[in-house]
């Protein structure tokens, strides 16, 4: 039993460089990818989800995916953890929704003639721009909570390592050396 583990340990360290090697390889020649070649993978998921839940908010988006491709991918990029975590979701829509909202305010301002209409277009960005800032501040906080949270973990998970350190470096010893076999999988 010790020596097939042996003969196997020797057969997978002659087996990763190789693989490491092959990993390294450089990229197939032609053109560079296109715009939908390099979007996360999770896209398509992102994308549905907006389209079934947020039309608005999908339309715009399909807007900038034809007008400027790269910063519709990195929409998209932030727009990630929405799919794992609905209350992430809710603030992320809210700020899109407000982006938006803040686009057509600065729009009105920019074209608007009379005085009296800037000042009332002027005065909604204010407030706008408040919610905005209250929302980003938010999203910080929620952010900085689920940081802690899993420092909290990894505190945890680095302690029990600590406490177990003798038995685990023996339990690798023993199958770097062969004397054990290790878990299959």
């Amino acid at each position: 039993m010790k020596r097939t583990g042996l003969w196997l340990a020797l057969a997978v360290l002659t087996a990763v460089p190789g693989t490491l090697w092959a990993q390294h390889e450089d990229p197939p020649p032609g053109p560079p990818p296109g715009p939908e070649e390099t979007a996360p993978p999770e896209s398509e998921e992102i994308i549905g989800t907006l389209r079934r839940d947020e039309p608005e908010v999908f339309e715009h988006l399909q807007q900038v995916r034809r007008a400027r491709p790269d910063a519709f991918r990195n929409k998209l990029r932030e727009m990630r953890p929405m799919l794992r975590d609905p209350e992430f979701r809710k603030t992320m829509i809210g700020n899109f929704k407000l982006e938006m909202r803040l686009r057509k305010l600065t729009e009105g301002y920019r074209e608007a003639k009379d005085e009296k209409e800037k000042a009332r277009i002027k005065g909604e960005l204010g407030a706008a721009l408040e919610e905005q800032f209250d929302a980003k501040l938010s999203a910080q906080e929620m952010r900085l909570k689920k940081m802690e949270q899993e420092i909290g973990e990894l505190r945890k998970r680095i302690e029990r390592r600590r406490k177990d350190k003798k038995k685990l470096v023996e339990d690798r010893l023993g199958i770097v050396t062969g004397a054990e076999e290790g878990w299959d999988w």
